[in-house]
């Protein structure tokens, strides 16, 4: 895992049910919460599980790896803030212990990796020391 360049960008705000993710992301680890009840890994955060609504959970790491399911690049600016990177490429990650989440993806600028990339996680480090989760393709075995 690797940390990108500083970018000025919006920052996240945690909540009660975000923090713990966000302080995994500092830490270099993406984490998931993971049902006590019935091993369901889930994000984003909540305080239920959606599966069987048990309240006890735990986070649990991520391997860091996933899977491209979509992407799109974005041509035109629609926040300040990314003007410095048009075009940018995000996708639909599918993180390998099952959950999926929209991150940008590190890639040559305009270009979009094929659906069913291998990726791995590439923190983007933005203003106020905040880490985004970012991935980056990685070759197949």
């Amino acid at each position: 895992m690797s940390t990108e360049g500083h970018r000025q960008r919006p920052v996240p705000q945690a909540t009660p049910d975000t923090a713990r993710f966000w302080e995994g992301c500092a830490e270099g680890v993406l984490l998931v919460q993971r049902c006590d009840a019935c091993g369901h890994n889930r994000l984003p955060p909540a305080p239920i599980c959606p599966r069987c609504w048990s309240r006890e959970s735990t986070w649990k790491a991520t391997s860091g790896q996933a899977r491209l399911r979509s992407s799109v690049v974005f041509h035109q600016l629609y926040h300040p803030a990314f003007a410095d990177a048009i075009p940018y490429t995000i996708g639909l990650v599918e993180l390998d212990e099952g959950p999926s989440l929209y991150a940008t993806l590190v890639v040559e600028p305009g270009i979009s990796p094929p659906e069913g990339a291998r990726l791995a996680l590439a923190l983007e480090l933005i203003d106020g020391g905040v880490r985004l989760p970012a991935f980056r393709p990685v070759p197949e075995d």
